[in-house]
C-alpha cells in the first residue's frame, strides 16, 4: 500500500490539478479558444453560438471535476490503483491536449471528444465508486 500511496495518489492530484488549470485558462480565454476553432470565413453569429457551447462545456467539465475531487478527498476512490491509472491517464491526456489546443488551431469537435473520454467517462466511475462506498458500503468495484 506504501508503493501506491507514494506514487499514484500524488500523481492522480496533480493530473486533476493539471486539467483543471487549463479548462480554467479556457473559460479566461472563451472567446480567443472559440474564434481559433472556427474557420475564417465563418460569422459574428457562429462565434456567438461557439462560445456558448464552449461555455457549457468547459462549465460541465469543471464540475465533473468538483465530483472527482469529492470522491477522491473523501476517501472513497482514493485507495482504488485501477482508477486511479484510469485518471491520471485521462486527466493527464486533456491536460496536454487541451493546452496544445490552447497554442495552436484545432478543429471544435476536438473538446467534445476530449470531454467524453476524459471528463465524463472518469466521473462516471467516480460516480460508481462513491455510491458503492456509501450507499452499499463496498471497499471496491
Amino acid at each position: 500500500m506504501s508503493a501506491y500511496s507514494n506514487s499514484l495518489i500524488p500523481a492522480r492530484f496533480l493530473s486533476l490539478i493539471g486539467h483543471m488549470t487549463i479548462l480554467i485558462i479556457i473559460f479566461w480565454s472563451l472567446e480567443e479558444s472559440s474564434r481559433k476553432c472556427l474557420r475564417h470565413d465563418q460569422e459574428e453569429g457562429d462565434l456567438i453560438d461557439q462560445m456558448r457551447r464552449m461555455k457549457w462545456g468547459v462549465s460541465l467539465a469543471l464540475a465533473f471535476i468538483v465530483i472527482e475531487f469529492l470522491g477522491f478527498l473523501s476517501g472513497c476512490s482514493m485507495f482504488h490503483p485501477s482508477y486511479a491509472i484510469l485518471n491520471i491517464g485521462c486527466h493527464g491526456f486533456a491536460a496536454i491536449v487541451l493546452s496544445l489546443s490552447l497554442l495552436q488551431t484545432y478543429s471544435c469537435s476536438l473538446y467534445w471528444w476530449i470531454f467524453v473520454v476524459c471528463s465524463a467517462l472518469p466521473v462516471f466511475i467516480e460516480c460508481i465508486i462513491i455510491f458503492n462506498c456509501l450507499v452499499l458500503r463496498k471497499e471496491s468495484i
